[in-house]
């Protein structure tokens, strides 16, 4: 193995942006590439035995492949242990601190008897209860001082790396590689700023060069260094990162990486996206923006040695080493839409100082920014109208009150004076960051971003976008947060597919029909258009079944022991709060439409066949619209009319397109349709009645096919998307039994013994002609009646149960413009609300 020798640093750290665009580098990347590689490992990458063995493994591969130094940190959740012993030793909880001792010890010899083979164990586990031994004497000198100052806190928390560096690399020489642990407050010099060190470059330039490893691995401690006078320290947030990092640039490596417990650097949070991807290829730039917005992979700073040297750093997973893993180098490359991630910081104060002092008086936003950074109060993100009347920034919610009274503070006078409003506080607020090199002069993206948010009913409180044009940050409330991010991932193309979440009432036929046809179709549908849909809920009369973590079948309604009201199903849709949400309405009553508007309120589309919603009274009818237009929801009720039959959208699409409709002739009930085509062809009333009674075609009281409200309704829905302001009542309806044969005179019974007599008094038509059951619309007026038509008329040819629909319009003013087909059925009205389904895909 080659010896390692150091590099030459500059003392000053400078912004990761500005280091990454530099072009003073290429000599220290050229001279880069005859050092070691440097690989760093995680809390989770050394927190028991099985990780270690897999660490152990990716050391071994490198180490074949040419000359590596390891870096460790503390085993996963030791170094919190530690922070908690410190709290225990100042405020003297003896006996809990010296029970966690035992435990942190136990853990540590456990590892040792799993990994190292009883002849080589015991300098590691007596080294271990050296270490556990001196850790408690400094706990116990802490208590009896009643507290932990930052010098004892440094000391205190170095253990961690302490116990796992002499393990690992013990455990390293047991599997046959060369190795020894290597304290790095022997290499690494800082000043005394404990808890977060800074480092002296060119003393530990000198002390790196010193150093010979000859065929050992070595193997040292994350986090901890050490001042001129010998004493520990920390080098903050992220040290592990920043040693290997250091170590990197001292030893000119050609790469460091970063082994941990996921795949790299994904394109969301995978605990709120599970469709986040791995970034294969990402800029120091895009990196250190999406760590700063919440991604926990790297710490930016702490990578600041090795983007000076322009060293690319490798993320991967200890647990997948072959898989997916993503490389932070200079090379930007931009996606389609330029966005590489999104990342969120989860909680935010966001402040809005706003008043008539501010517009045009110069030095505000500086006293006002200089004021908060004099107390060490760190502002996340910032807006401002160009007005200069209000500013607005975001701040870590515990500096609030700090933040409060700074202003009140610098502001003093013109608050008194009444120039400067009282200070606005949003508790509820989180920071959504889309991030990308591409963004650069990329048009459209800020476009799609408030599409996507608008579509789903998330307000935008407040956005900016840096002169750097890579982060294009919103801020939105707090409960929007997961909602948000998956609509953006999917909008923004970073996932493989679009997820429609389907939340259904009334799993009748219909309903079951659409549920297979849906089941049916999964494959395909995402194959071919990109779309996932994912049954989140469903509902009947009784009771619910909600989940988020699959799609649910009509098997986990009959299961549910969730008693529900069609109210409490509507809250539970509302609260689940997911994008792209779909209700779906199967039911036939009136019960299920009184929760439309609230739905829509919520900007969750509604899909239904149900027609007592469209064709209720008028002033519902529009407050129904006019809510869904307001929150940019989706109403849509194809199959209200005429079942598969697109007559709503071809009305809609020629009334959209300038044409202007005179007149609608409709046959819109397949059982009438049926009743009087059997006729047409000979049959008397009675006959054609008893035949669509045994085919199943009528209702089990076929009365309420023969009143003609069923149509009446339905050609109430057509003519109101002609404009014709009308209710129920507005609509003549040609009666087709005489008042004592009504539901409301005779019974059920009675009525099916006696319908034959109807034959004597049922209208027939002249020679030649067929009658027909039809709605007549005109602009103003419409009316449901018998119609005798003769062989020219579109309906004459009519058959079986066919529905059909004649437009006349200015366009199709000589021929009027048919559309015919089933009007009825379970297969074919499922098949439509599934083609409504899938356009709210787009």
């Amino acid at each position: 193995m080659t010896n390692i020798s150091a590099a030459t640093l500059p003392l000053s750290s400078s912004p990761i942006a500005s280091a990454a665009a530099s072009t003073s580098s290429s000599s220290a990347s050229n001279a880069a590439a005859d050092g070691p590689i440097v690989l760093k490992f995680g809390g989770t990458s050394v927190g028991s035995a099985t990780a270690i063995l897999a660490a152990i493994g990716i050391v071994q591969a490198a180490a074949k492949a040419g000359p590596c130094l390891v870096v460790v940190s503390a085993m996963s959740g030791v170094t919190n242990i530690l922070v908690g012993l410190a709290q225990m030793a100042a405020t003297k909880q003896l006996e809990a601190l010296d029970q966690q001792l035992a435990s942190l010890q136990e853990r540590h010899l456990d590892a040792i008897h799993a990994l190292i083979p009883s002849q080589y164990r015991a300098r590691s586990l007596s080294e271990t209860i050296y270490l556990i031994g001196s850790l408690g004497t400094i706990l116990r000198s802490a208590a009896t001082l009643g507290e932990v100052s930052p010098k004892t806190r440094d000391e205190i928390l170095s253990f961690g790396e302490r116990l796992t560096a002499p393990i690992f690399a013990a455990a390293l020489a047991a599997a046959g590689q060369p190795s020894r642990p290597i304290d790095a407050r022997n290499i690494i010099a800082t000043d005394s700023s404990f808890g977060h060190a800074v480092v002296d470059w060119a003393a530990s330039g000198s002390k790196f060069t010193s150093q010979s490893f000859g065929a050992d691995v070595p193997v040292f401690t994350g986090y901890i260094a050490a001042d001129a006078d010998g004493n520990t320290t920390t080098l903050g947030r992220g040290g592990s990162d920043y040693t290997a990092s250091i170590l990197g640039a001292l030893a000119h490596s050609p790469q460091i990486q970063i082994w941990t417990d996921v795949e790299g650097m994904l394109s969301a949070d995978p605990s709120m996206v599970p469709s986040a991807k791995t970034i294969a290829q990402i800029s120091y730039e895009e990196a250190a923006e999406l760590s700063f917005y919440g991604a926990k992979v790297i710490y930016p700073p702490s990578i600041l040695p090795a983007v000076q040297h322009g060293i690319p750093i490798k993320i991967a997973s200890t647990f997948s080493p072959a898989g997916q893993h993503t490389i932070i180098s200079r090379r930007q490359n931009g996606d389609a839409l330029g966005v590489k991630g999104i990342s969120a910081i989860k909680n935010v104060s966001l402040f809005n100082i706003s008043g008539s002092g501010l517009v045009g008086v110069p030095g505000v936003s500086g006293r006002l920014f200089r004021s908060l950074a004099e107390r060490q109060i760190s502002v996340s993100f910032i807006s401002q109208a160009s007005s200069e009347h209000s500013i607005c920034f975001a701040i870590d919610p515990h500096q609030t009150t700090a933040a409060l009274a700074c202003i009140a503070t610098t502001f003093a006078p013109e608050i008194a004076a009444g120039f400067v409003d009282p200070v606005a506080v949003n508790e509820q607020v989180a920071l959504v960051a889309v991030v990308g090199n591409g963004l650069k002069h990329q048009p459209g993206v800020a476009g799609k971003i408030f599409t996507a948010l608008g579509h789903n009913g998330i307000n935008v409180i407040a956005a900016a976008q840096g002169a750097s044009e890579i982060n294009f940050t919103i801020a939105i409330t707090t409960a929007d947060l997961q909602k948000a991010i998956l609509a953006l991932h999917q909008s923004l193309f970073l996932s493989d597919f679009k997820q429609l979440n389907l939340f259904l009432a009334g799993p009748g036929l219909i309903g079951r029909t659409l549920l297979q046809q849906i089941e049916d179709q999964r494959a395909d549908l995402l194959r071919n258009l990109g779309v996932h849909i994912h049954v989140a809920g469903l509902a009947n009369s009784s009771k619910m079944a909600l989940a988020t973590n699959k799609s649910l079948a009509l098997t986990d309604l009959h299961e549910s022991n969730t008693s529900s009201t069609i109210e409490a199903f509507a809250a539970a849709v509302a609260a689940a709060n997911l994008p792209n949400s779909i209700f779906v309405d199967c039911s036939a009553g009136p019960a299920v439409p009184v929760v439309y508007q609230p739905l829509l309120a919520k900007s969750i589309s509604i899909v239904t066949p149900n027609k007592t919603s469209v064709a209720s009274p008028l002033a519902n009818y529009q407050a129904i619209k006019a809510t869904a237009k307001l929150h940019n929801a989706k109403f849509l009720y194809e199959t209200t009319a005429g079942a598969g039959l697109p007559v709503i959208r071809t009305i809609q699409d020629l009334l959209n397109s300038g044409d202007s409709i005179t007149r609608i002739e409709a046959i819109l009930s397949g059982t009438l349709s049926f009743l009087f085509n059997g006729m047409a062809q000979g049959s008397s009333f009675s006959a054609a009645l008893g035949q669509a009674i045994a085919l199943g075609y009528t209702e089990p009281d076929p009365r309420d096919d023969l009143s003609g409200l069923d149509m009446a309704r339905k050609v109430l829905i057509l003519a109101r998307e002609m404009g014709a302001k009308l209710d129920l009542a507005d609509l003549p309806v040609q009666p087709l039994l005489p008042d004592a044969f009504t539901a409301t005179r005779m019974p059920l019974p009675e009525f099916m013994a006696r319908y034959a007599e109807l034959d004597a008094t049922f209208p027939q038509a002249g020679a030649g002609n067929h009658l027909c059951f039809a709605g007549l619309i005109t602009p103003t007026e419409a009316k449901v009646d018998i119609l005798e038509i003769d062989a020219s008329h579109p309906f004459y040819a009519l058959s079986g149960a066919d529905n059909i629909v004649s437009i006349t319009s200015k366009r199709y003013s000589a021929n009027p413009l048919i559309i015919r087909g089933p009007g009825a059925g379970a297969q074919v009205t499922a098949a439509g609300i599934f083609a409504e389904i899938i356009s709210l895909a787009n």
